[in-house]
């Protein structure tokens, strides 16, 4: 199986020089010092995906009802892995020393099991997600000038989640370090779109102004409620710290439900996390108490309640199917504050590990919103 060469020597070299001067540098024009590989091995399974549902639907007077599970699962899917890391806790290894740096270690490259390379990135087709979700809907056809449809998912996606810089986990199975929710996991979702055609007032009257004035309003709208984004509050310190020792960094050790009052000034549980233990020089015998117990997105981000009307009125002109329509749209009507972003951030004292919030006075708060209301006016003619 054939991948892209970019990256791959001969194609490309990304050669590495130690201890050396720009003197000497210049004089070895020729060498190569160690790489990174991208490759793939064996035979590699094209991604696939089965999907599946079941439902029931009903009429009820002029509502139609539908209830309906509705699941996937992704096989073979695309990622990668280091098969060259550093062993762990290497960095911390006193037969590590760097003699021209005193309490380093030698680069990376010095520590690898198999010398001569960099990184050797393995891709392959060989991880997985899922979607399971209860969709509910109910739409009402046309009646006395009302059209409504309801929307209601309740689901979960869940998956391996890594990003083009970094694969899954050299160490630990993925199923254990890199599964959870997905970027895209949204748990409950609410949609309503509806439009009412107001009665006739004028009409009934039959007072031929009051029709000019009183009929022929229309009301339109989408409202939405959508549960926020999944996160992972990140680990910080104030000052440079090796926590591992290793190729891969560690995590926060969680130590409660990240829940929160979900407020501005505080989103979720920050006391929920603490520092994992620091490895120290001279024992390379890292554990997980080094790497931090937090599983992958374990936090969620503020949803969306966002609601956006249209207030149509219509002049009939001289002849049928003329007329003149002037439409307030306001999108966020209410002008509802709505969350976005959250600091999740920490900087760690390393002499203090349970205070997460030592070099930092916004981890935990909301850092920006979504657009406020806007108000949008327009006039069509048609003839």
């Amino acid at each position: 199986m054939s991948m892209s060469a970019t990256g791959n020597p001969p194609v490309t070299f990304s050669p590495t020089l130690y201890f050396g001067t720009l003197d000497t540098y210049a004089n070895n024009p020729g060498l190569t010092g160690p790489t990174s590989v991208y490759n793939l091995l064996g035979r590699q399974n094209p991604a696939t995906t089965l999907s599946w549902s079941a439902g029931i639907q009903r009429q009820i007077g002029s509502f139609a009802v539908d209830a309906s599970y509705v699941a996937s699962h992704s096989y073979h899917l695309f990622g990668w892995k280091d098969l060259n890391p550093i062993p762990m806790g290497a960095q911390f290894n006193p037969a590590n020393l760097d003699s021209t740096r005193p309490g380093n270690a030698l680069p990376d490259n010095f520590l690898r099991p198999y010398y001569g390379w960099g990184p050797i990135n393995l891709y392959s087709n060989t991880y997985s997600s899922n979607y399971n979700s209860l969709q509910v809907s109910v739409n009402r056809r046309i009646s006395h000038g009302l059209l409504l449809g309801i929307a209601f998912t309740h689901s979960r996606a869940l998956g391996t989640a890594q990003t083009d810089s970094s694969g899954v986990s050299p160490y630990f199975a993925p199923r254990m370090r890199n599964y959870g929710p997905l970027p895209w996991d949204r748990p409950n979702q609410f949609v309503a779109n509806y439009v009412y055609d107001l009665p006739k007032v004028g009409t009934r009257m039959n007072v031929r102004p009051a029709r000019w004035v009183l009929d022929n309003w229309q009301i339109s709208g989408i409202s939405a409620m959508v549960s926020g984004a999944p996160f992972q509050p990140a680990l910080g310190f104030t000052t440079s710290t090796n926590v591992t020792g290793s190729a891969e960094g560690a995590r926060l050790n969680q130590v409660a439900a990240c829940g929160g009052p979900k407020t501005f000034a505080q989103w979720f549980n920050t006391a929920a996390f603490t520092a994992p233990a620091i490895g120290a020089w001279g024992n390379p015998n890292v554990t997980m108490a080094n790497f931090g117990n937090m599983a992958t997105n374990v936090c969620r981000g503020p949803g969306a309640n966002n609601w956006d009307f249209t207030i149509a009125k219509r002049f009939p002109l001289l002849k049928e199917g003329r007329f003149v329509q002037f439409a307030t749209e306001l999108f966020n009507a209410v002008n509802h504050t709505q969350w976005a972003g959250v600091d999740s951030a920490t900087s760690f004292n390393p002499a203090k590990p349970t205070d997460p919030m030592y070099g930092t006075k916004t981890y935990g708060q909301v850092t920006s919103a979504r657009s406020p209301r806007i108000i949008k006016l327009s006039l069509r003619v048609s003839f």
